[in-house]
């Protein structure tokens, strides 16, 4: 895909200061209801378990919130989401993090470039009906920075997703590795009347 059509969303220090209150929060639910992940990349920045759990959900919730700011245009019922997950106690949107859009964010921890990154998904949870948003967050080190640039690199279909799972899982990682060059721009996602 040519770079040209990514997105690009620049989140400013306040939207940051609450992304980072609420990921302590899900990180903490995250390990009371005992839901591991990876947290290699954090780690050898010396950071401790909770702070790497913590960072990992950071780098999540900016990937949402930069796909809802340039979706519609503010983060209002992005805000209203997470207040309701909060207080509902689940925290956890069952893999659609807008309706019908599922946002994989990565970050560049292990990549120099934001070219590089790939959509990682975990076969087991594939779901058809929605489309994967590869949302990569461009942060190096796990620092809060007073702004961070969110590039908003391209989406797939599951049902393409599905189809091609096969050749596109890696043994070595355990997950499905979808290439940029795979993705359709992000615009596709935006309905007429957003655009």
């Amino acid at each position: 895909m040519d770079a040209s059509l990514r997105v690009q969303i620049r989140l400013d220090t306040l939207t940051l200061d609450l992304i980072w209150s609420i990921a302590k929060a899900k990180a903490d639910w995250f390990r009371q209801n005992n839901w591991t992940s990876s947290l290699s990349r954090f780690l050898k920045f010396g950071l401790t378990t909770p702070e790497a759990e913590r960072f990992q959900q950071f780098i999540g919730l900016c990937g949402e919130a930069a796909v809802w700011q340039w979706l519609w245009g503010d983060l209002g019922e992005f805000w209203e989401q997470q207040a309701w997950l909060h207080e509902s106690k689940a925290l956890s949107d069952g893999g659609e993090d807008l309706p019908g859009l599922d946002v994989k964010s990565r970050d560049l921890m292990y990549h120099q470039f934001c070219h590089q990154p790939d959509l990682l998904l975990t076969q087991n949870r594939l779901n058809p009906s929605v489309h994967y948003v590869l949302a990569i967050v461009l942060l190096h080190q796990p620092v809060v920075p007073l702004e961070l640039d969110v590039v908003i690199a391209g989406a797939i279909s599951g049902q393409t997703v599905v189809e091609h799972q096969q050749e596109w899982f890696s043994d070595q990682l355990q997950k499905i590795v979808i290439g940029q060059e795979y993705l359709t721009p992000p615009t596709v996602l935006k309905w007429t009347e957003h655009q």
